[in-house]
């Protein structure tokens, strides 16, 4: 699992004082009276918007729960990457009430054909990610021979924007699986020589 520590809030206050916050680059986060979390958000500037969500007859899903809204918290962020990183992680930890884009753990809902009603779906699990570290630990190899493995395509992953390789379980199960019957068919082929 991902470990990424949330920087403290640096500016906190009530939702009807939100003229007052500042033109900043960060994560915002909505609480509504008895300190529930119902959205996490990005943005460029904290208070165009903040003027966006509160004044704007079109501010979108949240319109109807601007009422709701009581306190704004937020951090500086001012790299992009690391908004996105942020917000992101914050949504999938913290699992605000109101949060549908990059929402990945709420479960996907469709219409039930005969009720015409939304029925909520099986979660959808997220495949577990590990690093080169963990896989070379698991097949215990040298973490350069697993990069070796990536780069020739024998082993399945994808690159993070920095660079670092991740590879999923299932990934890891096939090269293995893989690998065994390679290795069964050389020494059928090599019990067959003789």
């Amino acid at each position: 699992m991902i470990y990424i520590m949330i920087p403290p809030f640096e500016i906190e206050v009530e939702a009807n004082e939100y003229e007052k916050l500042p033109e900043k680059q960060g994560i915002y986060f909505f609480f509504d009276s008895e300190g529930e979390l119902l959205y996490i958000g990005k943005t460029n500037n904290l208070l165009m918007r903040m003027k966006n969500h509160f004044s704007s007859p079109h501010s979108g899903h949240l319109a109807k729960y601007k009422d709701k809204i009581q306190k704004i918290a937020f951090f500086t962020a001012e790299d992009p990457m690391e908004r996105d990183i942020y917000e992101i992680y914050a949504i999938n930890t913290l699992k605000p009430k109101l949060n549908r884009q990059n929402a990945y753990y709420r479960p996907k809902t469709k219409l039930d054909p005969k009720t015409k009603q939304k029925e909520k779906q099986e979660k959808i699990p997220l495949p577990e990610l590990y690093t080169v570290a963990q896989v070379a630990e698991i097949l215990r190899m040298k973490p350069y021979k697993v990069r070796k493995l990536l780069k020739e395509k024998k082993l399945k992953g994808f690159q993070l924007p920095g660079g670092q390789w991740r590879i999923s379980e299932d990934q890891i199960k096939k090269f293995l699986n893989r690998r065994t019957t390679e290795c069964i068919w050389r020494e059928e082929k090599e019990a067959q020589k003789y």
